[in-house]
């Protein structure tokens, strides 16, 4: 089936739809073409005629008067229901009334100022402000075993927070194994904490120590020990140390020590804490809560505030907390004067609109002529219609229209009307829509000149049908892969109307007549007079992904073969994008794909060559070198590997990732290095971190599941719950707090992974297990200097070694970890954009043909994506806009196959000399 033809410029009904036609009604006379008929039998015509209107005309009479008449009994009779309703209205809204104030007046006394139990620690001071408007009294009470020393006091308004104390205290523990010890401690804003630490034992693996605000905090991080961002400090602890932390919020704190080893281990802690309490000399209520149930009594208009305090800490005390249980004494008057006061209020309220109501009736019942029909329809016939006005039908009064000019305009079986017929003309059924069967036939249809609809109905189907048609790279109208299936794309936040009209604008509307490929002579001349410097060695490869095609060339053969593995065709010409959809993308690849391509005739206007390129966005490459050897196919994929065709294009993550909440590459790795900054290499978790979906189909993400024991293989595998992930916005997945282990591993999934990047940049030594996919960057990955090789045979023992050598060599490791974070950074959008460039460059010249806008295909521009684009999506997409690039692109080198072959043969040979190293060590090991 035929794509529609794109080449609109604008809106389908203005284009493709044509209104005309006059209806002919009433009394025609002969035209001089046609046999006349006698006087008489004209003059008993227009008699029969004129007797036939008249009758009409006393019917309709009839029928008004008689719906008037009806209208106006309904009115009078419907009194007494009306007063009805009236009473049923005001026992419907104090009931419901009554049942919210109850409602409200629970959720307060139960819920807001329901009972709390508070643990207070060692010098407590706690302010309780209430509103004494809904507070009679606040009540306290020691729970438990009474331990004198807590005190209740009363203020006539808050005390001043002034009071400085500070104490001292050490706590000799031992952690359990995968256990935790915590203290507890309330602290008003201006207060600090110092921990000093001392691990007993050097050779003990490390243990947490945090220190958490609130208990949901500290829930949280109990729940996930090794996730740092759930607490206000959140250290490892080895050796001897110090911590420091100011408080800036009156809440409770905790400080813990976990230990997530196999192995108990003793630590000595001093706690240093420098507090603010409340004065609390001018109290004109003070209780002791030792000797009974202390119960202040607020005021109704004053300013009641309690302070909660409790007695220091002293060291001969073993438990040095108090459980107390607080509640607030209910002002009932408060809360029936409440009710009372609503009840009124919505009383009158009732009145008053009943009021107006009889009010309006009485002033539309005095005008006369002004009373509808009962039987009116609430929307006019069609051919009444307003929006049937836009056609040229009945655009003029028919007494301007000499009857000798008056045509059928869209005549039955191509026929003119003939003269006998006019009079029944709008009746016949074939002259009514086949759409609506409403209103005449006044539309025609270009270009087969039928007409068979109204102007309204041909509208709407032709608009609809345009839009049902038209693909875009957001999704609309498009089946998900066949050869890499997921669940199709919905777009049910948008009404039909709503999305046919984006649709439509943002394909059809948008881009205009701009073009990317006028550059000013200025831009030239300073490209000319600049360099863009050499550009770095991985870059060679580019000569290597083209080289199948260097002898045959590509031809629209190839395109037409690689179509049947392609979602989506891009083609440039004159600085001007065209897209030809075949299939989605899962999420939004396809539109962050053409998005980069689009940045790139910004950067590079005038620069980039007519091309003509198919696309596949998917993770596994399709296009076998043994399968496809006597014909390769040029298909462009964001990987590739040693055994296949497809060549390797920058994803789409490099401008953003909105569904995981992925900023744009240089706003991503900046956040990420700053993040593995904040802990010295000494104080990262000296083992292998993994955290991933293993059920993707991938053996050697299953088999990484069996080597999750810090103390046996040296490693920390968890599994991600991506659902769960979604939920939270992405809050905890932060790419910034995963770098606080000195080993990071990565293992592909069901094909290719797009997080090899970040784990890289997080300056950790980067574990790779035998990758089989490679992107456009990982080619210039060298082992040994940026990451270290993980054999996918013996998957746990290597892990294992490559942990041991690390800590062994922890200046080494730290190197190599360093080198990966250093590849990165050199690999700025600067240089993408110059990959992407340079590989488009070699691919045009490569084009037995000129490349050609398809006629299926569609412009895309930036103003027409950012359209199509969901508020999330958007953002995103603005945060990695582009302009002109100051320089020229960096100088591809020439194609040089001896020195990649050279780099090849060195990779394999520092992969096999590490692995060698490593078996003859575990071998000296047994």
């Amino acid at each position: 089936m035929e794509e529609p033809d794109p080449e609109l410029e604008s809106l389908p009904s203005s284009s493709s739809v044509d209104a005309a036609g006059t209806t002919i009604t009433g009394d025609v006379g002969p035209s001089p073409s046609s046999s006349s008929p006698s006087t008489s039998q004209v003059q008993d015509e227009n008699h029969t005629t004129y007797e036939n209107q008249q009758n009409d005309h006393q019917r309709q009479r009839q029928e008004s008067s008689t719906s008037t008449v009806s209208y106006r009994v309904h009115v009078s009779t419907s009194d007494r229901s009306t007063e009805l309703r009236i009473r049923e209205d005001v026992w419907s809204c104090l009931i419901v009334l009554v049942t919210f104030w109850l409602f409200a007046s629970m959720t307060l006394i139960l819920g807001f100022y329901g009972p709390l139990n508070l643990q207070l620690g060692p010098n407590c001071s706690r302010l309780i402000q209430t509103n004494s408007f809904f507070v009679q009294s606040i009540k306290a009470v020691e729970l438990d075993e009474v331990k004198p020393g807590p005190m209740l006091y009363g203020f006539y308004e808050p005390p001043p927070l002034d009071v400085k104390i500070n104490w001292t205290e050490k706590h000799n523990t031992f952690a359990p194994a995968n256990f935790h010890k915590e203290w507890t401690y309330f602290l008003n804003n201006g207060s600090s904490i110092d921990v000093t630490y001392h691990v007993k034992s050097p050779s003990s693996p490390p243990l947490l120590l945090i220190i958490a605000q609130g208990r949901e905090s500290q829930v949280d991080w109990i729940e996930d020990p090794p996730y740092p961002n759930t607490t206000l400090s959140w250290n490892i602890i080895q050796g001897s140390g110090k911590i420091h932390q100011d408080i800036s919020q009156s809440s409770n704190y905790y400080i813990a020590v976990g230990n997530l080893n196999t192995e108990e281990v003793e630590v000595e802690l001093d706690f240093t804490i420098n507090s603010i309490i409340y004065n609390t000399t001018k109290a004109y209520y003070k209780c002791s809560l030792g000797n009974h149930l202390c119960s202040l009594k607020l005021s109704l208009l004053g300013t009641d505030a309690a302070v909660l305090t409790s007695p220091g800490y002293k060291e001969d005390t073993s438990d040095v907390n108090w459980h107390i249980k607080l509640s607030y004494g209910a002002r009932w008057l408060t809360y029936f004067v409440g009710s009372g006061m609503m009840t009124v209020l919505i009383l009158l309220a009732l009145e008053s609109c009943n009021v107006f109501q009889n009010t309006g009736q009485n002033r539309r019942g005095s005008q006369e002529g002004d009373v509808p029909s009962e039987r009116t329809p609430l929307l006019l016939p069609k051919d009444d219609d307003a929006s049937s006005w836009g056609s040229s039908y009945d655009s003029a009064s028919y007494e301007e229209v000499d009857p000798e000019d008056l045509k059928a305009v869209c005549p039955l079986e191509g026929k003119p009307v003939n003269e006998g017929e006019n009079s029944n003309y709008n009746n016949n059924p074939r002259r009514l829509c086949v759409i609506c069967f409403n209103a005449t036939r006044n539309c025609f249809f270009l270009p087969c000149g039928h007409c068979a609809a109204c102007f309204t109905c041909g509208t709407s189907f032709l608009v609809d049908d345009f839009a049902t048609q038209t693909k875009t790279v957001a999704g609309h109208n498009l089946e998900p892969t066949p050869w890499h299936l997921f669940p199709p794309k919905t777009f049910d936040e948008e009404t039909r109307q709503a999305r046919t009209y984006k649709i439509l604008h943002c394909s059809y509307l948008t881009c205009g007549y701009r073009t990317n490929n006028e550059v000013s002579e200025s831009l030239h001349s300073r490209y000319s007079e600049a360099s863009g410097g050499k550009c770095p060695e991985l870059f060679r490869w580019i000569h290597r992904d083209l080289e199948p095609w260097s002898k045959t060339r590509i031809t629209v053969t190839h395109l037409n073969e690689a179509r049947e593995f392609a979602a989506l065709r891009v083609v440039i010409v004159g600085g001007r994008l065209y897209v030809d959809l075949y299939y989605a993308c899962v999420q939004s690849r396809a539109m962050f794909t053409i998005w980069s391509l689009l940045q790139l005739l910004r950067r590079y206007p005038g620069m980039v060559p007519d091309v003509d390129m198919m696309f596949d966005c998917m993770d596994k490459p399709s296009i076998n070198r043994t399968e496809h050897r006597s014909m390769p196919l040029p298909l462009f994929r964001y990987c590739t590997t040693e055994e296949h065709f497809d060549i390797p294009f920058p994803d789409w993550s490099f401008w953003g990732w909105p569904e995981t909440n992925l900023n744009p590459w240089d706003e991503e790795f900046s956040d990420i290095k700053h993040g593995s900054q904040k802990t010295s290499w000494t104080k990262k978790w000296p083992r292998a971190y993994w955290k991933g979906n293993p059920d993707v189909a991938s053996p050697i993400r299953t088999e990484l599941l069996n080597c999750n024991h810090s103390r046996k293989w040296g490693a920390q595998i968890m599994r991600q719950d991506w659902a769960e992930e979604a939920k939270g916005g992405y809050e905890k997945s932060k790419l910034s707090n995963q770098c606080d282990y000195r080993y990071k591993i990565y293992a592909e999934g069901y094909a290719w992974s797009v997080s090899m990047k970040y784990i890289l940049s997080c300056g950790s030594l980067s574990l790779i297990i035998s990758p089989q996919y490679e992107d456009f960057f990982s080619r210039g990955l060298i082992p040994g200097k940026n990451y270290w090789p993980i054999s996918s045979a013996d998957l746990c023992p290597s892990i294992k070694y490559a942990v041991d050598w690390g800590n062994a060599h922890p200046a080494e490791a730290k190197a190599i970890g360093k080198g990966g974070q250093d590849f990165m950074e050199s690999l700025s959008m600067d240089r993408v954009y110059d990959y992407m460039f340079h590989l488009i460059n070699e691919y045009s010249k490569l084009l037995d043909f000129k490349p050609a806008r398809p006629s299926s295909a569609l412009e895309v521009c930036t103003d027409s994506l950012l359209c199509l684009a969901d508020m999330k999506q958007r953002q995103f997409l603005e945060k990695s806009i582009t302009s002109a690039s100051p320089n020229p692109p960096c100088s591809l080198q020439r194609a040089d196959g001896k020195f990649l072959n050279d780099w090849i043969q060195k990779r394999k040979k520092i992969r096999k000399d590490m692995e060698e190293m490593k078996l003859e060590n575990l071998e000296f090991k047994k």
